[in-house]
């Protein structure tokens, strides 16, 4: 007799979004597009408003409008990433239960 036949509740527990490749790519992601963002906004104002790089070869039409909508979106896209692993989609169990012959999902 095994395991599974001894027992009348077997749950089986599952992982959601809530692990370490999913944080640091919604960190990455988040970063980049705040890059993005501050480059396009450089070439607007005409100052360098990142510390790591000189953005003062780019010209605001068109390559700083580009620069805002990706960083706008690329922000966009890890504020997602980063609900997601706060909501922790995907996680849940589930039960089969021999005495009521019914099975549980959640």
């Amino acid at each position: 007799m095994n395991y599974a036949a001894e027992q009348s509740v077997i749950r089986s527990e599952f992982n959601g979004s809530r692990r370490f490749s999913n944080i640091f790519l919604a960190a990455a992601v988040s970063l980049g597009g705040f890059g993005f963002f501050l480059a396009g906004l450089s070439s607007f104002f005409k100052t360098n408003l990142l510390f790591f790089s000189d953005s003062s070869g780019i010209s605001f039409i068109p390559q700083g409008i580009v620069l805002v909508f990706y960083g706008t979106v690329g922000s966009l896209l890890g504020l997602f990433l980063f609900l997601t692993v706060f909501w922790n989609v995907g996680s849940g169990y589930n039960e089969y239960n021999r005495d009521n012959q019914k099975n549980y999902s959640l």
